[in-house]
C-alpha cells in the first residue's frame, strides 16, 4: 500500500510539474528572438563537468527488458505492445517518458535515472536496444500523429487519425516539453540523423498547413536548439522565417504554377478586343502573340530552375 502511494504521488507530481514547466516556458519565450537557453547549451556541448556514476545501469536494465519504469510502469516489450494505440495511458501516465527517452539531466520522476555515459555507450552499440529505442520512437510519433516512412532519410508522414493526434498536441502542452526530451535522447544514442526531418515535417505543419499553431514557440525556443550540428541549427532557423522554403520542390512549381495561370488570364482580359473588319491585323497581332507567350514561357521555366537551384541555402547567413 505504501509503495502504491508513493508511486501516485510521484506520478501526479510529475504531471502538475511537467504543466507547470511547459506554461512557464511558453510564456517566457512568446514572440522572442531565436536564442539557446542554458539547457540546450550544456547539452550542444556535452554536458561538461557532469557528475557520473559507474555503478549505474537501470537504464540499460530497461531498455534489456529486464526491469520495469517506476511508478505505474511496465517492462519495454509490454510498453510497446498494449501501450503502443492506447493513447489515454501515453497522456495520463507522467512516469514512463523518463524511462523511455533518458537523458543527462534530473526529469520530473524521482524513481527514474539519469542517462550515465557509459549507458549510452552500451546502446549505441547493442542492436537488440537500438531496435527498441525505433520502437519507442515509433509509438510516440504514431501518439503525435505522424509515422517514419524511412528510417535511413528520417522521412515522416501523417497517420490516418492525425487530425485527432493533432488536436490533443494543440491543447496538451505539457507533450511540448516531452519531446524536448525525445530529441535530447536521439542525439545521445546515433539516432541524431532522425532529428532534423522530425522538425521540418512539424514545422510544415506548424507554419504551412496551420494545423499545430500551437508548437511554434516550442520548434524556434527549445526543439531547434537540440540540432548539434551548427549548419543543420542555422539552416533550420532560415526556415523558420521563411516557412515557404519547407514545401516541397513539386509543390513550389504547382504553386508558381497556378500563380503564372491567374496572371496571363488576367492579362488576357484587360486586352482591348480587335475590330472584326481588319482580320489581316488581328491574324498578325495573334503571331505576335503566340511568340510573346513562347517567350514568357521560356523565361518562366529559366526562372523556375533557377529558384530552385537556390534552394540550398547558405547556413552561414544566421548567427547563432
Amino acid at each position: 500500500f505504501f509503495a502504491r502511494a508513493t508511486g501516485q504521488i510521484v506520478g501526479a507530481r510529475s504531471g502538475l510539474m511537467e504543466r507547470f514547466v511547459t506554461l512557464k516556458r511558453m510564456r517566457a519565450s512568446a514572440h522572442d528572438p531565436f536564442r539557446l537557453n542554458r539547457d540546450l547549451v550544456r547539452y550542444r556541448k556535452g554536458y561538461p563537468g557532469e557528475s557520473l556514476n559507474a555503478k549505474s545501469s537501470d537504464n540499460v536494465k530497461f531498455y534489456r527488458n529486464q526491469i520495469k519504469s517506476e511508478p505505474h510502469g511496465e517492462f519495454i516489450e509490454t510498453m510497446h505492445k498494449d501501450w503502443a494505440t492506447d493513447y489515454q495511458e501515453l497522456e495520463r501516465n507522467h512516469s514512463y517518458i523518463q524511462w523511455l527517452f533518458p537523458i543527462h539531466e534530473e526529469g520530473m520522476n524521482s524513481c527514474a535515472r539519469v542517462l550515465q555515459r557509459h549507458e549510452a555507450e552500451t546502446m549505441r552499440k547493442d542492436p537488440e536496444i537500438r531496435e527498441r529505442i525505433k520502437r519507442s520512437y515509433s509509438m510516440m510519433l504514431g501518439f503525435y500523429g505522424a509515422k517514419i516512412v524511412d528510417w535511413e532519410t528520417g522521412e515522416l508522414t501523417r497517420t490516418e487519425n492525425f487530425a485527432s493526434r493533432f488536436e490533443n498536441l494543440n491543447k496538451r502542452w505539457h507533450n511540448f516539453l516531452r519531446i524536448t526530451r525525445i530529441l535530447k535522447f536521439l542525439g545521445e544514442v546515433d539516432f541524431e540523423h532522425l532529428k532534423l526531418p522530425f522538425l521540418k515535417f512539424f514545422a510544415k505543419e506548424s507554419l504551412i498547413h496551420k494545423s499545430l499553431p500551437s508548437i511554434a514557440d516550442s520548434l524556434r525556443n527549445y526543439w531547434a536548439g537540440t540540432l548539434k550540428d551548427d549548419a543543420q541549427l542555422r539552416l533550420f532557423i532560415q526556415l523558420l522565417d521563411d516557412p515557404a522554403r519547407l514545401q516541397e520542390p513539386s509543390e513550389k512549381k504547382v504553386s508558381r504554377r497556378k500563380s503564372s495561370s491567374a496572371g496571363e488570364k488576367s492579362k488576357k482580359e484587360e486586352e482591348p478586343k480587335e475590330e472584326k473588319n481588319a482580320p489581316s491585323a488581328a491574324e498578325k497581332e495573334g503571331t505576335e502573340e503566340a511568340s510573346a507567350s513562347q517567350e514568357a514561357e521560356q523565361s518562366q521555366a529559366l526562372t523556375v530552375a533557377a529558384e530552385d537551384e537556390c534552394d540550398e541555402l547558405d547556413p552561414d547567413s544566421v548567427p547563432l
